[in-house]
């Protein structure tokens, strides 16, 4: 993942002060500062896009964790991504596999429905009922780890 540049400092400044306007809130050094900080970890490109799609699509000032959330997508969203991801696993690797190729929630949602022989072992029919049961636990365990992770800085917006 590219990092937003520092050189971009300015142009992101200035394009918070057009989405404050935008939203008709007063412009806060120490907000925009909040912001810089929560969206720092993803490119230019990304973070000047999530701004866009926010004037488009929100009626309120995005909070920094929206604006991440029309970066990466929403729980759900990337419940469904990594089910696909699971499934094509599946389908290249069989029981042979080993699920902590998929990443660390992957394979833990995996682990918490019974392991990948358990995945493994179903028929198609089956399949549908593991993939609802994927997704639930899936964006559970998203919800749960936004609630351990850092300061809300949510309320200062």
């Amino acid at each position: 993942m590219i990092d937003m540049n520092i050189e971009n400092r300015d142009k992101f400044t200035e394009t918070m002060a057009g989405l404050f306007f935008t939203f008709d809130k007063e412009i806060q050094p120490a907000v925009i500062k909040i912001y810089w900080g929560a969206l720092q970890d993803f490119s230019d490109e990304q973070v000047f896009s999530a701004i866009d799609q926010s004037v488009k699509t929100c009626k309120f000032m995005p909070k920094p964790s929206e604006l991440i959330e029309l970066i990466e997508g929403t729980p759900s969203e990337k419940g469904i991504e990594q089910w696909g991801k699971v499934m094509l696993f599946l389908k290249k690797e069989g029981s042979y596999g080993d699920p902590n190729r998929l990443g660390e929630d992957t394979f833990n949602v995996i682990q918490k429905m019974g392991g990948w022989k358990s995945i493994c072992a179903c028929d198609y029919r089956e399949l549908d009922f593991k993939k609802k049961h994927f997704l639930d636990l899936y964006v559970s365990n998203d919800n749960a780890v936004k609630r351990l992770s850092g300061p809300d800085m949510e309320r200062i917006t």
